[in-house]
C-alpha cells in the first residue's frame, strides 16, 4: 500500500469519527449550526488542473475534484443533478457535465443558468453524436477522483463509464425515482439483439432506459432520495437538500415575495413550484380550492403552457420557471406548500417531491399525499391529505390556527434531514468509503455499459458509412497482393467523415495494395473543444470512427492519433490506457502500419502540403519513397490519377 493509500484511509476514518460525533450531537438535541471540518479524501493530482476547468474559478488545491454526470441538462431532471453538485461542492471542486438533447430544447435548463460554474455541455441528437462528444470531453479530463452519476439512464451511465475509464476513479450512482415507471412494458434487461441496437439510436427512449435500469443494478455504491427507494434498491439516503444559509425567512423577504406573487393581505397563497405532471395532483389542489372561499389562491411557478386542469372554480395564477437563486423569494411570499400526488400512479410509489425541503427550510406548512416515500417523515410536521376534501380541511386549519411550535418543528426537521450540511457530510462519508473500493470494481461495473454502447455505435456508424460512401461497391474490391502499400499523411484532422471517392479510387489502382490515411495528430483538449465550444458533432464522430476503425473501406484505412499534452494525464475513455504524447507520433504511425501488415521499407508515403507532422516523421520511418503532394488529398481536391502520377511516375 502506498503512502497515499494510507493517508486516504486515515482521513476516511477521521471523517467517519467526526460525522459519528455530529450525529450523536443531533440525536441528543444538538443543532447543525456549523460546517463540518472534514479532511479531503485525496490530494489533487500532480498533473495539474484539467483543461476543462474554468479559468476564472478559484480552486482549492487541497480539495479533490468530482463531477456530477447527468444524462441531460436541458430539462427538469437536472434539478437532482444540481442538488448533488451542491452537496459535492461542500468538500470537492465539482463540475456538472451532461448533454443537451434536442428532444428537450438543446438549451440549458433555466434554473441552472445562474450557477457560478457553468456546466460542461454539448448538444446531442442521438446515440452516435452523444457518445462521440462524451468521449471527447472525457478524453480531456484526468484528475477526477469521484463521479456521481445522476439516474440510471443509459446516456448518463455511458458518459460516466467514459469518464471513469479516463480518470480511473470511483463512482456513486444516484437513484431518485423508479425509472421503470417511465418505460411501460420494457422490463430491465441486458440482452441486446439487433432490434435493441436499432432502438438504441435514441438512447433516451424506452429500450435505452430499460437497459440503463438493468445495468445500474450492478453499481457498487448507490445513493437514493427516499426511504421507499432504499427499501426497494438499497443504498444510502441523500435527500433533496437545500443550503440552509440561502433559505431563511425574514419580514423583508416575505414582503418581496408577496409583491412578486401579486398577493393582497387577505390572500392565502398555496404555492406549487415545478413542472405540472399528471401524477402531481394539480387537479386535486384546484378541486380543494373550489370548496373554499376566494381568499385561497394557487400560484403555479414553473408552468410552460396549459396546466391541463379546469380552473374555472378556483383562483389560479401561473408564472414561468425562475432561476434557482430566486426560489427563496417566491417561497417567502406563500402561506403553504401543497404537494399532492396520485397515490395509484407508479411514479408516486418511489418519488418524493423536492419542494418538501423548500417549505421546511422556511418554516412553511407543507401538505403532501401519504405515499410510501413519505414513510419516515413525521405526519405532524409534514402534514398529510389524500384527497380534495381532506386538503381543503387542512388549508382551513392552517389559515385559522398556526402555532409557532409547528414552524420550529419544521425547521428542526429541515436542519436534521434536508440541509446541505447534513447531506453533504453523509455524501462525503460515502465518497470516502467508495474511495477505499478497488478501482477494478468500478472498471468492471462500467465494462458492460461500454460494451453495449460500442456495439450500438458500430451498428449505426457502419450503416452511415455504407449509405454515404462515394463508391458503395468498393467493399467488394479486394487489394492486389502484389501492389504497393501507400501511407497518405493528411493535412488536418478535419477531413470529411466518409473517405472520399478519389482516395477509394486510389485504393483500386492495380499498383496499390492498400492505403493508410494518417491525420495530423490531435490534442485531446482540442477534440473536447470541438464538442463543447465549436459543437462540431460531425467532425468529432469522424475522429471517434477512425479510432474505432469504423471508417475503413475496402483496402483504405483512416486513423487519427489523439495525444495528451505534457502537463496532462489523459487516458483513452474506451480502454483506460494513457494517451501518447505528441512526440510519439512516429511510433503511432509505425504501430498502425504494422497492424495493417504494411512493410514500411517497401511502402511509399504521400504528404499533404499541410501535414507538417507527417513530413517530420517520414525520414524516421524509412519509407521507400516520400512524395510531397502539391494539393490536399484527404478532402478530395487532388485526383486519384494525379496522386498516382506523383507516386509512380
Amino acid at each position: 500500500m502506498t503512502n497515499d493509500d494510507d493517508l486516504r484511509r486515515e482521513r476516511a476514518v477521521a471523517n467517519a469519527r467526526i460525522l459519528a460525533q455530529e450525529l450523536a450531537r443531533r440525536e441528543a438535541g444538538g443543532k447543525w449550526n456549523r460546517p463540518l471540518r472534514l479532511a479531503p479524501l485525496v490530494t489533487r493530482s500532480d498533473s495539474g488542473p484539467s483543461r476543462l476547468s474554468r479559468p476564472d474559478r478559484a480552486t482549492d488545491h487541497d480539495r479533490p475534484r468530482a463531477a456530477v454526470v447527468a444524462w441531460d441538462l436541458a430539462h427538469n431532471m437536472a434539478a437532482r443533478a444540481r442538488v448533488l453538485a451542491d452537496l459535492l461542492s461542500t468538500f470537492a471542486e465539482t463540475d456538472m457535465v451532461g448533454a443537451l438533447f434536442d428532444d428537450f430544447g438543446s438549451e440549458l435548463w433555466p434554473p441552472l443558468r445562474d450557477r457560478p460554474n457553468e456546466p460542461i455541455t454539448f448538444p446531442a441528437h442521438g446515440l452516435t453524436d452523444f457518445l462521440a462528444q462524451a468521449y471527447a470531453v472525457a478524453a480531456a479530463t484526468g484528475d477526477y477522483q469521484l463521479l456521481h452519476i445522476c439516474k440510471p439512464r443509459f446516456p448518463g451511465l455511458l458518459y460516466g463509464a467514459l469518464l471513469q475509464r479516463a480518470n480511473n476513479c470511483s463512482i456513486l450512482l444516484d437513484i431518485d425515482e423508479n425509472e421503470q415507471s417511465f418505460v411501460g412494458d420494457h422490463a430491465p434487461a441486458v440482452e441486446v439483439g439487433t432490434d435493441e441496437l436499432e432502438a438504441l439510436k435514441r438512447p433516451m427512449d424506452e429500450v435505452g432506459t430499460a437497459l440503463g435500469i438493468a445495468l445500474g443494478l450492478d453499481a457498487p455504491v448507490r445513493t437514493v432520495s427516499n426511504v421507499a427507494l432504499q427499501r426497494h434498491l438499497g443504498g444510502s439516503i441523500i435527500r433533496h437538500a437545500r443550503d440552509e444559509h440561502d433559505f431563511e425567512m425574514s419580514d423583508e423577504l416575505r414582503a418581496h415575495g408577496r409583491e412578486l406573487l401579486g398577493a393582497n393581505e387577505r390572500d392565502f397563497v398555496i404555492l406549487f413550484m415545478g413542472t405540472p405532471r399528471p401524477h402531481k395532483g394539480l387537479d386535486v389542489i384546484v378541486e380543494a380550492l373550489g370548496l373554499l372561499d376566494d381568499d385561497f389562491v394557487l400560484h403555479v411557478v414553473g408552468s410552460t403552457g396549459q396546466l391541463g386542469v379546469d380552473t374555472s372554480r378556483a383562483r389560479v395564477v401561473s408564472h414561468p420557471l425562475v432561476p434557482f437563486s430566486e426560489v427563496p423569494v417566491w417561497l417567502a411570499g406563500c402561506d403553504a406548500i401543497v404537494l399532492m400526488q396520485d397515490p395509484q400512479h407508479p411514479i408516486s410509489q418511489f418519488q418524493i417531491p423536492a419542494k418538501i425541503a423548500d417549505g421546511l427550510s422556511m418554516g412553511l406548512p407543507v401538505v403532501a399525499t401519504d405515499v410510501p416515500p413519505m414513510d419516515d417523515l413525521p405526519p405532524n410536521v409534514v402534514l398529510r391529505a389524500n384527497d380534495a376534501p381532506a386538503l381543503a380541511q387542512r388549508l382551513l386549519e392552517l389559515r385559522e390556527a398556526e402555532d409557532a411550535q409547528a414552524a420550529i418543528d419544521r425547521k428542526a426537521l429541515f436542519r436534521a434531514e434536508f440541509s446541505n450540511t447534513v447531506n453533504g457530510a453523509r455524501l462525503q462519508l460515502l465518497a470516502a468509503l467508495a474511495d477505499d473500493i478497488p478501482r477494478e470494481t468500478f472498471a468492471s461495473f462500467v465494462g458492460p455499459v461500454l460494451d453495449h454502447a460500442r456495439a450500438a455505435y458500430r451498428f449505426h456508424r457502419r450503416r452511415f458509412h455504407r449509405e454515404n460512401s462515394a463508391r458503395p461497391d468498393a467493399e467488394e474490391t479486394g487489394p492486389d497482393p502484389s501492389g504497393t502499400d501507400l501511407i497518405v499523411f493528411a493535412g488536418s484532422s478535419g477531413a470529411p467523415a466518409v473517405i472520399g471517392e478519389e482516395l477509394l479510387a486510389l485504393g483500386e489502382d492495380p499498383r496499390v495494395r492498400s492505403v493508410l490515411i494518417i491525420d495530423q495528430p490531435l490534442a485531446a483538449t482540442a477534440l473536447a473543444r470541438l464538442a463543447t465550444e465549436a459543437n462540431d458533432a460531425e467532425l468529432v464522430q469522424a475522429v471517434v470512427d477512425r479510432r474505432l476503425e469504423l471508417a475503413d473501406r475496402a483496402n483504405v484505412a483512416h486513423r487519427t492519433m489523439l495525444f495528451r499534452e505534457l502537463e496532462d494525464s489523459n487516458r483513452d475513455p474506451f480502454t483506460g490506457e494513457r494517451l501518447p504524447e505528441h512526440r510519439d507520433f512516429a511510433q503511432f504511425v509505425a504501430d498502425q502500419a504494422t497492424r495493417l501488415g504494411v512493410d514500411r521499407a517497401s511502402a511509399m508515403a504521400w504528404v499533404d502540403p499541410g501535414a507538417d507532422d507527417g513530413a517530420a516523421v517520414c525520414d524516421e520511418l524509412g519509407f521507400s519513397r516520400v512524395v510531397k503532394g502539391r494539393t490536399a488529398a484527404a478532402d478530395g481536391s487532388t485526383s486519384a490519377g494525379a496522386m498516382a502520377s506523383e507516386l509512380f511516375d
